[in-house]
């Protein structure tokens, strides 16, 4: 009986024991760049748990990008560690590499992020820059809403002082 308990559970952990068998891998350059959506280096300001996804979120302020311009604060979402994610220290600038899931930026330790300090891939490498945004994707729908929350209210008051002129 102990034996088969140990059976299960020591199955039930298999695929997590596998899984980052990708870490270890020591992927060239341009199959890591080939991966990724989006390339950028930027520094870590904050830390939160994603108990939903099963992982954490970090936020990025971004200095510089390649393959795709990016946003200019990302938020990068990365599995816990012990399912092959990414430990970012807040403070610290990092090289990220993301590939673009279900319109959420994710990151695990087979994308190739490292910390500036030990450059694992020269920026000769990456390619040329693209820039970052200085939109925020958020800020341009409040615009949007304002814009549109003016133009509304303008029309109904125009509608209002014209029935209150016309005549009866």
């Amino acid at each position: 009986m102990k034996l088969w308990a140990f059976l299960i559970i020591f199955l039930s952990f298999w695929p997590s024991l596998r899984a980052c068998d990708c870490c270890k891998d020591s992927l060239t350059s341009a199959a890591l760049i080939e991966k990724a959506s989006v390339i950028f280096r930027g520094k870590a300001t904050e830390e939160n748990n994603n108990w939903m996804s099963g992982g954490k979120k970090y936020t990025f302020v971004v200095q510089e990008s390649w393959k795709e311009q990016a946003n200019k604060v990302m938020y990068v979402n990365t599995p816990f560690e012990n399912n092959c994610g990414m430990r970012f220290e807040v403070g610290k600038t990092y090289v990220v590499f993301v590939r673009k899931e279900r319109r959420k930026f994710v990151t695990d330790c087979c994308m190739g992020s490292f910390g500036v300090e030990e450059e694992k891939i020269s920026e000769a490498a990456l390619g040329s820059k693209m820039g970052v945004k200085t939109t925020n994707p958020m800020s341009l729908m409040i615009g949007i809403s304002v814009t549109l929350i003016i133009v509304l209210g303008t029309f109904v008051v125009f509608l209002f002082s014209r029935r209150a002129k016309s005549p009866e």
